[in-house]
């Protein structure tokens, strides 16, 4: 099934609105493929990540109206087969076709013996549809002071975001939470399945609930990992995120420090807290170091030498970005083309 991909930014919200459930259609005849060979970017090295697409619409309450297409990823299960888990990493917006290969590489490989496990690009992300809506980067007047940079910047993404919505409004008004999860009940209805599985990360929680709400009769068994409030305050749990980044950012710098003799970043915390934001402030590519900054503890001497790399004048390692090529799966953020 050829795929005609979406793309832009991932939308920056999905909101908890309910709306007229529409009524499924015959499932879908999946054409898997080896990711591979078909998705833009997908690493060479994984010989087991197969992909997909499935025709969902954009508005369930106009189930004759506009469709796109979904992307969904599988591994298929080891040994004799009891079913299929789907599986997503939060967000809300989060990439989701790499996650079974991130999940069956963790200690909960064993899921993956007796189940099929199932990724896929929520709408608006990643090769599944979205908005092609190129940012707006014009930068601010040099002779403003930081207050009124801020407000410059503010005021200008505001601009881009409405101009967004314009172009689209009715597929815009449909990334809801209870759409991705009936989104969910059609990849499932295309899988054959009467039940299944569901592991959900952070937002990924409000997502499962939202389907289990809508659809429990179809659940199998659910694990709902780092839940977040039912209230889906977004703005106490962006606080939340920044508190525990911050803390890890400093704990961090501790444990550089207690090992000034192999990185040599600094002897105290305030020395290599100093020490790495000055060498933030000189990277191209800000948001990779702040990936090795905020990195898990397991990763924290990883992402050391990699730093120390950087500091050395090397490179610190990125995602490919392919080129964009079209509504196919060389795209992994190909705009969307309504009919």
């Amino acid at each position: 099934m050829s795929i005609r991909k979406l793309a832009g930014p991932a939308l920056a919200a999905l909101l908890l609105v309910p709306l007229v459930p529409g009524t499924a259609t015959a499932a879908d005849s999946l054409s898997w493929q080896p990711c591979r060979t078909i998705a833009g970017g997908w690493p060479a090295e994984d010989q087991r990540t197969e992909c997909a697409a499935i025709t969902v619409p954009v508005d369930y309450a106009k189930p004759g109206g506009r469709t796109f297409e979904l992307a969904v990823s599988r591994i298929r299960a080891t040994g004799s087969r009891d079913g299929v888990i789907l599986v997503n990493p939060g967000g809300p917006g989060a990439y989701g076709m790499s996650m079974p290969r991130e999940l069956l590489a963790s200690k909960a490989a064993g899921l993956g013996v007796h189940h099929d496990i199932v990724g896929f690009a929520p709408r608006g992300v990643g090769y599944s549809a979205g908005l092609s809506c190129p940012q707006d980067s014009t930068p601010p007047d040099p002779s403003l002071s930081d207050k009124e940079k801020a407000r410059f910047q503010s005021e200008r993404d505001a601009r881009h975001y409405q101009d967004c919505v314009v172009r689209d409004p009715e597929f815009t008004a449909n990334p809801t939470t209870a759409n991705v999860a009936r989104d969910m009940d059609r990849i499932r209805q295309a899988l054959g399945e009467e039940k299944i599985g569901y592991y959900g990360v952070s937002w990924g929680t409000a997502l499962g609930a939202e389907y289990r709400t809508l659809f429990d009769d179809h659940v199998a068994a659910m694990l709902l990992d780092s839940v977040v409030a039912s209230t889906f305050d977004l703005t106490a749990f962006d606080r939340d995120q920044m508190t525990a980044k911050e803390n890890s950012f400093h704990d961090f710098a501790g444990w550089l420090a207690g090992n000034d003799r192999v990185y040599h970043f600094g002897a105290t915390k305030a020395e290599v807290t100093k020490a790495l934001l000055n060498l933030r402030a000189k990277a191209p590519d800000r948001s990779t170091v702040d990936g090795l900054l905020l990195g898990a503890r397991r990763k924290w001497p990883d992402s050391a030498q990699q730093l120390v790399k950087l500091r050395s004048g090397g490179k610190a390692p990125g995602a490919a970005v392919p080129a964009r090529t079209g509504f196919d799966w060389r795209d992994p953020n190909p705009a969307f083309n309504p009919d």
